[in-house]
């Protein structure tokens, strides 16, 4: 009878969770189908269950600044390529720039049209083009590689489109292509690492009342009430 053995080399993480208050008794088991890096981090942020299975709400913090590039560099994250996120901070390379003349000024959009006398002159007459108050649909950011390096705290990602990131942005997994929404619900954190495989689910403590050393995103931070980060 063949027997398997599953190996795995463990990866010291920083610690994050300094006080621990109150958790969700028996914890959770984490799908980790949809995950990469091979750990779960002390930190990790974890969404409410769904049949059973909690999921990792990804996200994580830019710490190299970028001006208009694909390639970014952020803290370790669970992020896989194919995800699709969206910017807490900074800014996609698709918003509109105005159009500008000859002399590199911006040309106005005001337009002279003849019209028609009653004795065939033309007389002047002064209209304005109407401008769209909407701005084209912001493409979705998709990562398409990601550089991970053994025990490193970053991690080098290429996304679909160009960015513009300060150091202490976000990115963040997004529900769908068309909105800049949350995949999951964020309800606690993870306060013990742990490593795993791909395809088998992992159980964790999960904690919602406590004191985090971490930054969080905005959209984050408001659904934990209990989590005091610093």
């Amino acid at each position: 009878m063949a027997m398997t053995v599953k190996r795995r080399q463990d990866v010291i993480t920083k610690r994050v969770l300094m006080s621990k208050v109150a958790d969700i008794r028996g914890g959770c088991s984490i799908m980790t189908s949809e995950l990469g890096g091979g750990i779960v981090r002390e930190g990790a942020i974890i969404s409410r269950s769904e049949n059973g299975l909690s999921h990792v709400v990804k996200f994580a913090e830019v710490v190299e600044e970028v001006k208009r590039k694909k390639t970014i560099k952020v803290s370790s994250s669970n992020f896989k390529v194919g995800d699709v996120i969206f910017l807490d901070g900074g800014e996609s390379a698709t918003e509109e720039t105005p159009n500008t003349g000859a002399d590199g000024g911006e040309e106005s959009a005001t337009e002279e049209t003849p019209n028609t006398g009653a004795d065939g002159g033309e007389e002047s007459a002064t209209e304005e083009t109407p401008k769209s108050s909407e701005k084209g649909k912001t493409k979705a950011i998709i990562i398409e590689e990601i550089k991970r390096v053994r025990g490193s705290e970053v991690e080098t990602l290429t996304l679909s489109q160009a960015v513009s990131l300060e150091v202490g942005d976000f990115i963040l997994e997004a529900k769908d292509e068309d909105t800049q929404e949350l995949k999951y619900q964020p309800l606690g954190m993870v306060g013990t690492s742990k490593g795993f495989s791909v395809g088998d689910n992992v159980d964790t403590d999960i904690w919602v009342i406590g004191v985090a050393k971490i930054k969080l995103p905005n959209v984050i931070k408001k659904e934990l009430n209990g989590i005091v980060s610093y």
